[in-house]
């Protein structure tokens, strides 16, 4: 018969044993600083299917697994087809801001105005692009152009993502520090800061 500490027990935290998988249970466990006795439990296994292992050139072992299934599992990226993501395929403008429209939840447009004459009716992107515009998102390339086929640089991201979240403005110089500070582009340099 076990006969409990004095004063209860004192449990320290639960630590994972066993990861669950997709399909399979895990289990954590805790001890007693008292008395040492050892407690278990149950993970529950994570019941979705690998969404990775839908595509023929994602490699479950290679580390943008766990991302790649994120955006896949929330919708935000769909692939470059049922079988093919593209995993070290280049980004483009138009792919970058029906990302960020999906992480939006798909707004409506509806008799919003289309600024870029590039960006034609009925594509993919199309009502991410007006989207975008319409919230100071993306301003386009110039010209009225926004040109959503062509590879997006890092400088054109990070703009993006800081208009995306607000473009709260950082006092303190971050960009001194890397060699070719002199070539972001002046619109890019706040963002890039």
């Amino acid at each position: 018969r076990v006969i409990p500490a004095i004063g209860g027990h004192s449990w320290g935290e639960w630590t994972v044993t066993t990861q669950p998988g997709e399909e399979t249970v895990g289990q954590e466990s805790r001890q007693c600083d008292v008395c040492g006795e050892t407690e278990t439990k149950e993970i529950p296994a994570t019941g979705h299917i690998c969404p990775s292992k839908n595509f023929s050139d994602l490699d479950t072992s290679c580390w943008y697994h766990e991302g790649v299934d994120y955006v896949l599992n929330q919708g935000y990226m769909k692939g470059m087809s049922n079988t093919v993501f593209a995993p070290d395929g280049a980004l483009t403008r138009g792919q970058m801001v029906t990302i960020l429209y999906r992480v939006e939840g798909l707004p409506s447009v509806s008799g919003m105005d289309n600024p870029f004459t590039d960006v034609a009716a009925g594509c993919y992107y199309t009502d991410a692009i007006i989207w975008a515009a319409s919230e100071g998102v993306v301003k386009g390339v110039g010209g009225g152009l926004f040109a959503p086929d062509q590879e997006i640089t890092r400088e054109q991201i990070a703009t993006i993502l800081y208009r995306f979240d607000g473009a709260q403005k950082v006092e303190e110089d971050h960009l001194s520090k890397f060699s070719d500070v002199a070539k972001i582009s002046n619109f890019a340099k706040e963002a890039m800061n």
